[in-house]
């Protein structure tokens, strides 16, 4: 795959609007209805992990009129199912502008008109969740093979790399299926891919399918995010501070992901003056009456384990309270999220 990581994938572009969640029936050809069973299963999440809804389209109503259902994969105890069309496909190793170089062929499926291309669309789910089971579908004149992939892509960096390999064969309809656990990961984005070259098989789409994100946490090696004494800002009696967790202190390094839900925290005091609390929450809501970590004199030094849900941004506001002179410096460590 490194010639696809050196091309510099471009995110953005290679989004089409095909793809659809739902209905989870199977990417064959023939019949024109959509069993009850089929209708009835529920969407994935939004594009790109950003935990929307992702549109919602039977299949019978697939404006290519490429594939109709016709079965369903057997379902997995738990998980919801997605079906991706074979004209949500685009070029892999193209200009991914350049769709004139994708053909759509009725009673076959999708394919380029050229040597070395393959095909691929976007997996839209949410960090957090798992994909456990696969079903691919194409389409062969003669007989011989397809090979699909599931794809990792960083759009940090634009590096590719596959994540399992599968081969179909056969004349016709050709499928192959394939049974994982693979967790996505939060900054990573996923695809599948068929090759698709000239004479070679069609993409009729796929099925994915997936548990949705459980509140799975994540821990991580302890990362300092705030530390009032660098500033000499305390915090006093009946004030509030409000600040980001996302990003390690005095660097550029992102500790809670975008996407995250909570956060798990070592929350320390120092330097204490008078009685009093602290209590953390997320950014934008109102203070409960609770405390997170308390002292009871001047000079103390003490550290709890806190957990908050986070605000916009990953932010979370922290308060004071205690006697009318209760004052302190604090820092939080961030030692894992919830996603």
């Amino acid at each position: 795959m490194a010639e696809e990581s050196s091309r510099g994938v471009r995110r953005r572009e290679l989004l089409t609007s095909g793809l659809a969640a739902g209905a989870g029936a199977l990417l064959l050809g023939g019949t024109t209805g959509v069993s009850a069973v089929a209708a009835d299963r529920p969407s994935g999440e939004g594009p790109m992990g950003d935990g929307g809804a992702a549109p919602s389209r039977p299949l019978s109503e697939d404006p290519s009129g490429l594939m109709l259902p016709q079965a369903i994969p057997a379902q997995i105890a738990g998980a919801q199912m997605m079906g991706i069309y074979g004209t949500s496909f685009s070029t892999f190793g193209y200009n991914p502008t350049d769709q004139a170089s994708v053909l759509y062929v009725g009673g076959k499926g999708a394919h380029v008109s050229g040597a070395g291309a393959r095909l691929h669309a976007w997996i839209p789910l949410r960090p957090g969740s798992r994909i456990v089971r696969l079903d691919y579908f194409g389409f062969r004149d003669a007989d011989g093979t397809q090979t699909w992939w599931l794809m990792l892509f960083d759009p940090s960096t634009f590096a590719v790399s596959a994540l399992t390999a599968d081969v179909a064969s056969g004349i016709g309809a050709i499928g192959v299926t394939r049974v994982l656990d693979e967790l996505v990961l939060p900054g990573y984005e996923y695809a599948v891919m068929a090759n698709s070259t000239l004479g070679d098989p069609y993409v009729r789409g796929a099925i994915v399918q997936f548990t949705p994100p459980a509140g799975d946490f994540y821990p991580i090696s302890p990362k300092r995010v705030y530390d009032s004494r660098l500033s000499g800002d305390r915090l006093n009696n009946a004030l509030e501070r409000t600040l980001s967790v996302a990003i390690e202190l005095g660097t550029a390094n992102v500790v809670v992901p975008s996407g995250a839900r909570a956060v798990a925290v070592n929350l320390t005091i120092d330097q204490t003056a008078g009685a009093g609390y602290l209590s953390i929450r997320p950014a934008a809501t109102a203070w409960d009456g609770t405390s997170s970590i308390n002292w009871s004199g001047a000079g103390a030094t003490i550290a709890n384990g806190a957990s908050s849900l986070v605000g916009g941004d990953r932010q979370v506001t922290v308060r004071c309270g205690g006697t009318v002179d209760a004052s302190t410096h604090f820092l939080i460590d961030v030692v894992g999220y919830y996603l």
